[in-house]
C-alpha cells in the first residue's frame, strides 16, 4: 500500500502519521500519532500500540504496548476492536506480574485524568456521546488483564487481578 493513497485533508495528523508509518518513517509516526492519541482516536491509540510492541519509531515496551492496545480496544468497535483486543491478547502474554502491576496503574491513570470525556474541541466517536466513559471505567479488568478469579481487589472504578 503506497502512503499517496491516503487523502490527508480528511484527518490531517492520522494522514501523516499513517503515510509515515507506511513508508517506514516510525519515528515521525509516533510523533503525529501520540497527540492523536491522547485525544482519543482509537486507530492512533492502536498504532502506537504495534510500534511500542515492535519497537517502530519508540523504545519496544510491553507495557506501554498494552497500554495503548487496551485503551484502544475500549474505544473501539467492530473490526479495530478485534485487532485491538488480538494485540493486547498477545502482549498480556509477554507481561511479567509486575509490568502488569505497571499496566494497571496506567490504565487507572488514564481512566482518572480523561474522565470520560473527549478531548476539548473534538468530535466524539461515532456511536458515543462526548459526555461518555472512554471504556475503561466500565470495562471488568478480568477483561484486560485475564480471569483468574483469586486475584481479584477492589482498585478504583473496577476490579483489578493484580497478577502477582
Amino acid at each position: 500500500m503506497r502512503a499517496d493513497r491516503f487523502d490527508l485533508s480528511l484527518e490531517p495528523d492520522y494522514g501523516r502519521g499513517v503515510s509515515a508509518y507506511i513508508d517506514g518513517d516510525y519515528e515521525d509516526a509516533a510523533r503525529e500519532f501520540l497527540p492523536l492519541a491522547e485525544e482519543n482516536h482509537t486507530q492512533a491509540q492502536y498504532y502506537l500500540g504495534t510500534m511500542y510492541h515492535k519497537g517502530r519509531g519508540v523504545p519496544q515496551d510491553y507495557v506501554q504496548a498494552y497500554v495503548w492496545a487496551t485503551i484502544a480496544t475500549a474505544n473501539s468497535r467492530g473490526l479495530n476492536r478485534k485487532r485491538a483486543a488480538e494485540l493486547r491478547g498477545k502482549l498480556l502474554k509477554k507481561l511479567t506480574p509486575k509490568q502488569k502491576k505497571k499496566a494497571k496503574k496506567l490504565l487507572q491513570e488514564w481512566d482518572r485524568s480523561h474522565g470520560g470525556k473527549q478531548a476539548p474541541g473534538k468530535q466524539a466517536s461515532p456511536g458515543r456521546g462526548a459526555d461518555e466513559c472512554s471504556g475503561l471505567c466500565r470495562t471488568p479488568f478480568s477483561e484486560l488483564f485475564g480471569n483468574d478469579p483469586r486475584e481479584y481487589v477492589a482498585a478504583a472504578a473496577f476490579a483489578a487481578p493484580l497478577n502477582g
